[in-house]
Formats: C-alpha cells, sequence, structure tokens
C-alpha cells in the first residue's frame, strides 16, 4: 500500500466519528447504572423494612353519646348545632373598607383555587422560567458538534526593493512588485472523541513583477484534509459530552425545584382554602351563638318583673355583648382569610385590593384514610422533588469525577493533514482540474507531547472530586431519611386528626344536648336562679367552642391529607397538574 493510500485510510476511518452515533455513550451508561445502583440501594433498604406491612385504615372509637340518643333526637341535636345547622345559616359581615354593605361575592371550588394558584403564582411563575433557561443552555452545550463554515479573505500588495544580482541584471531592475488575494473557505466539526476535522479550500492569484517564471500571474489551487485529535489527555466523550450531561443534569435539578415550588404552592392553597373554610363555619358558630345569647336575654327581659333581677339581666346583657365580640372577631378573620387565599391564587377578577369575598364551595370530608406503609414509602422515594435533584447531584459528582481522571493523563495532541495542490497561469477552474488529478499531494503530521512532573494539580483535583461525589451519595441518603420521616410524620397526624374528629363531635353533640335540656327547662318556667343562668350561659358557650373544636379538627384532617400527598410527591397528580416551563419566547 503507497503513503498516499494509507494516509487517506487514516483520516477516512477516523473521519467516521463525524458520523452520527446510534450507540449509547458508555459514560451515560455507567452514569444511569450508577444512579439506578444508588437508588436501587436506599430503596432496597426502606422497602424491606416495610415489606410485610398491610394496608391499614384510620377508624374512630364508637361513639358514647349518638350511643345514648335515639335517632330523632340526634337529628334535633344535628340541626341546632355543627355544620347542618351552619348550611342554613347566612352570614352578617357588615360594611367592607370601601363601605359597601353585603358586596356580591366569589363561589370558589378548591380545584379551581389551586388551578389558580398553579397557574398566576407569581413564585411558580418565575420557577418557571429557570427550567427554559437550563434548556437553551442544554443546546448551547450541544451546539458545541454543530458544523462550521469559515471563510477567511486575505490581500497583500508589496513593492520590496532588491539589490544588484551576480548575474549582471541592472540597476533599474529595482524592486520587485508582488499583489496577492487569497480566500479559504471551509467546513469543520467538533468530534464527539475531542478531536476536530476540517476540510477547505484555498484559492490564490499570485502576480510577481518581475518574475523568474515565465508567467507573472499564477492561479495556485489548495483542498485541505485535517484532522486534529488528543490521544490521551481530553480524549474520548467523557470529556467532550461532560457538559452537555452537566447541563442535562442542571435542567432536571430545576425542573425538580419546579416541582417543589408547585407542591409547596398546591398544599400553601389548600391550606388557605380550609383556613378560610373553618374562618367561614367558626363565623356562623359565632353569630348563632349569640343570636342564642340575645333570645336569652329577651326572655330575661320579658320575665325581669317575674323572677329575673336587674343583675342577671345586667350579666345576660355582658355575656351577650362579648359574644358579639368574637363575632367581630371571627367577621375579621373571615376578611383576612379571603385576602390570604387571593394572594395567593393572583385572579385578575379577585384583586388583592378589591373586597370581594370568596366563598368556599368544598365542604370538609371525614371519610376513613386508608394506606399502605411500603406503598406510601415507595412512591417519597420515587416522586419526591428533592430525592431526584438529589440523584441529579449525584450523576453531577460522577461526571465531575470522570473528568477528573482524564485529566490527570498526559498530554498528547496528534495533528495530521494531506493537502492537494493545483496551479494554472490562466484560472481558477483549470487549477481546480490540475488538482484532481491527484499529481501534488502534501503529508503533514506533528505529534505533541506534555508530561506534568509530579501532576499534583490534576491528582489533587481528582482527589476533590472523589470526595464531592461520595458527599453527593451522603447527601441522598440523609434526604432519604428525612422523606421517610416526613411521609410517617404525615401519616400519624393524620392518624390523630381522624380521631379527633369523632372525639370533637361527642363533645359537640353532647354540649348541644345540654343546652337543648336547659332550653326545655327554660321555656317550662323554671325559676331564673342565678345559679342556673350562669350553667345556661356555660352551657351555651361551652356549645359554642365545641363547635369550633369539631370545625378545626374536620379542618386539621383535610390539611393533613393534602401535606401526606405533598410529602409523597404526588400532589399535583391529585389534581391533574402537569409540569410545564414557561415558554421562551
Amino acid at each position: 500500500m503507497t503513503i498516499r493510500c494509507r494516509w487517506i485510510l487514516l483520516l477516512s476511518s477516523l473521519g467516521l466519528l463525524t458520523l452520527p452515533n446510534g450507540c449509547t455513550s458508555p459514560l451515560t451508561r455507567d452514569l444511569d447504572q450508577v444512579l439506578r445502583e444508588q437508588m436501587a440501594t436506599t430503596t432496597r433498604v426502606y422497602r424491606q423494612a416495610v415489606q410485610d406491612t398491610a394496608t391499614v385504615e384510620f377508624s374512630q372509637h364508637e361513639s358514647r353519646v349518638r350511643k345514648g340518643l335515639n335517632q330523632q333526637r340526634i337529628n334535633e341535636l344535628e340541626a341546632m348545632s355543627g355544620l347542618t345547622a351552619n348550611a342554613t345559616q347566612t352570614m352578617d359581615l357588615g360594611p367592607d373598607l370601601s363601605g359597601a354593605d353585603n358586596r356580591p361575592a366569589v363561589h370558589l371550588t378548591l380545584q379551581q383555587a389551586i388551578q389558580l394558584a398553579i397557574q398566576n403564582n407569581r413564585l411558580a411563575k418565575l420557577s418557571r422560567l429557570v427550567p427554559a433557561a437550563n434548556r437553551t443552555r442544554l443546546t448551547q452545550s450541544e451546539a458545541v458538534f454543530d458544523a462550521i463554515f469559515f471563510s477567511d479573505f486575505n490581500f497583500s500588495a508589496t513593492d520590496t526593493p532588491q539589490p544588484d544580482t551576480r548575474l549582471g541584471v541592472s540597476r533599474a531592475f529595482g524592486a520587485v512588485n508582488q499583489n496577492t488575494r487569497s480566500l479559504q473557505t471551509g467546513i469543520r466539526k467538533q468530534l464527539t472523541s475531542g478531536g476536530q476535522i476540517a476540510v477547505s479550500t484555498t484559492i490564490t492569484r499570485d502576480h510577481r513583477s518581475p518574475s523568474f517564471f515565465d508567467v507573472k500571474t499564477t492561479f495556485p489551487t489548495v483542498v485541505d484534509l485535517t484532522l486534529e485529535q488528543p490521544l490521551l489527555r481530553n480524549f474520548g466523550q467523557d470529556v467532550t459530552r461532560g457538559q452537555i450531561l452537566l447541563s442535562q443534569n442542571a435542567l432536571d435539578q430545576s425542573m425538580a425545584d419546579l416541582k417543589q415550588q408547585l407542591l409547596d404552592v398546591a398544599a400553601g392553597t389548600e391550606q388557605a382554602y380550609w383556613q378560610l373554610v373553618f374562618a367561614r363555619e367558626s363565623l356562623l358558630i359565632r353569630q348563632r351563638s349569640r343570636d342564642r345569647g340575645k333570645e336569652s336575654l329577651r326572655q330575661m327581659e320579658l320575665r325581669a318583673d317575674y323572677d329575673a333581677d336587674s343583675v342577671q339581666v345586667s350579666e345576660t346583657r355582658a355575656d351577650v355583648m362579648e359574644r358579639q365580640l368574637q363575632v367581630i372577631q371571627a367577621w375579621r378573620a373571615m376578611r383576612d382569610a379571603t385576602d390570604q387565599l387571593k394572594q395567593l391564587i393572583y385572579a385578575d377578577d379577585l384583586p388583592i385590593s378589591g373586597e370581594r369575598l370568596i366563598i368556599p364551595v368544598d365542604k370538609m370530608v371525614d371519610n376513613p384514610f386508608s394506606f399502605n406503609l411500603l406503598d406510601a414509602v415507595t412512591d417519597a422515594l420515587q416522586q419526591r422533588p428533592d430525592l431526584q435533584r438529589a440523584l441529579s447531584q449525584i450523576s453531577d459528582a460522577t461526571i465531575r469525577q470522570r473528568v477528573a481522571d482524564n485529566q490527570r493523563l498526559p498530554l498528547m495532541d496528534l495533528s495530521a493533514t494531506v493537502r492537494y495542490n493545483g496551479l494554472s497561469v490562466d484560472a481558477t477552474h483549470d487549477s481546480y482540474d490540475n488538482l484532481g488529478e491527484g499529481d501534488f499531494i502534501d503529508y503533514l503530521m506533528r505529534l505533541q507531547v506534555e508530561i506534568p512532573i509530579g501532576n499534583r494539580q490534576a491528582e489533587a483535583q481528582f482527589a476533590e472530586s472523589k470526595i464531592n461525589r461520595r458527599g453527593s451519595v451522603l447527601n441522598y441518603q440523609v434526604v432519604a431519611q428525612n422523606a421517610i420521616v416526613e411521609v410517617k410524620s404525615a401519616l400519624r397526624r393524620i392518624g390523630a386528626d381522624y380521631a379527633s374528629i369523632s372525639t370533637a363531635r361527642d363533645a359537640r353533640l353532647a354540649s348541644a344536648d345540654v343546652v337543648r335540656a336547659v332550653r326545655v327547662q327554660e321555656l317550662a318556667g323554671i325559676q331564673l336562679t342565678p345559679a342556673f343562668i350562669d350553667r345556661k350561659l356555660r352551657n351555651e358557650e361551652s356549645l359554642a367552642n365545641n363547635e369550633v373544636r369539631e370545625t378545626r379538627a374536620l379542618i386539621d384532617y383535610n390539611i393533613a391529607i393534602a401535606l401526606y400527598y405533598r410529602a409523597i410527591g404526588t400532589l399535583l397528580t391529585q389534581y391533574s397538574i402537569v409540569l410545564q416551563e414557561e415558554p421562551t419566547e
């Protein structure tokens, strides 16, 4: 095989590196394997500890209060207290900050509130911009391997004085005038192997006067095929595609951050919604308690000349005023809760500066909650964005470790060029015709070697990268532990809040039964002694407080369920919310 054939074969073989690679990068395969093994190890440890757990359903204790009452009495007590009584009552809020009274309100479901918050929340919109920016950075990293067209034009005109020659040429020879114009154009492309391949051609028009040749004007042309390739340091996809993988990880991490932000927004909105429900129900309860007090005061005033003295009347009137104060405080809490929800949803028709009230449509649920601890742990390890981010950080550290490992190698760079030469004295195209015959070919090669003595900097950077990778693995394990603790705590909170509902409900029913009995005695004409009046007022206050506690228990239970789904990372799925980054245009 001739030298020419060997060079062409060598450059052609190396040039295959420019073709699209249909196989997965070894670095990508290694990283995927590392991440899978790390996640599998952590998941296996936690899953094995709960693999034998069964599905659990939280339960409530049997109501002794209901057991001692017939259904007719229960219906009567429900009608005079609790959520059933609230359903038939209207709110009296009085004038708002704009001076308007009974301004039309907006009815809003929980699903609508969360959808509005996800779409309009400023923090959520800001979080969507980060993935969009990181996606452009990923494109920038990938663009390194785009082919580049280049062109270079040069012009020179020289007038160089010359000395006498030994051939006896006259001094009138004087100087050499040379006019040169050249245009180089071609395409170069970065290779995934770390090298660069380029194909270029150079067109030149050279006019020289006087000339030692038969002609003064020539048209040389050149076609170069050049390959520059590192053989040790900076060789391979571990280095060349490292920045692309880091950019992809940055995109993945920003998507995890976006998911975390949306989880926080959804959970915060649901909490604010249920707090608004609580404020509304509490206001209705306090209004009903005040109305009971007013009715007692009316009855007391009617019996002032019979068996109620002025002290008892004044005592009842003072109690009514205290209950009116509670109504005012509940009214303020209702307005504040509305503004808190408005602040989260950013609805155009509900500006935070406006005074329109939001009336929550959804009611609290008290259905039993069932779960499987194994499923909860598995979902948390797979769905939580902080764990996804921690895994991506392990990938980052692994990439940097591979690059640092490569940088420990000596520098050995190869540069090889095959150059086809052509020449014409008439025109450029004739020069290309001569070039195509392949009679004049140059072969150029350069090998550059550098070996750092001691190589301490590269070795220290590699040691640092290994430490950082171990730190990222430990960080993942810590995040996983915190996730499991949060999930278990959320489940315990659900269980405690669900058990509290039945206890609070029994207390409310018992208080309502006492108030009913006292009311019956009062209507029957029992003597209004100071002890009776005191007991009556305390019983009514106790009923109102127990109604509020029952409502609080229901609200806490619904919030606890939302926080559980947030803890396992599936709250967005509950409301059919899809992660979408902000459009770049």
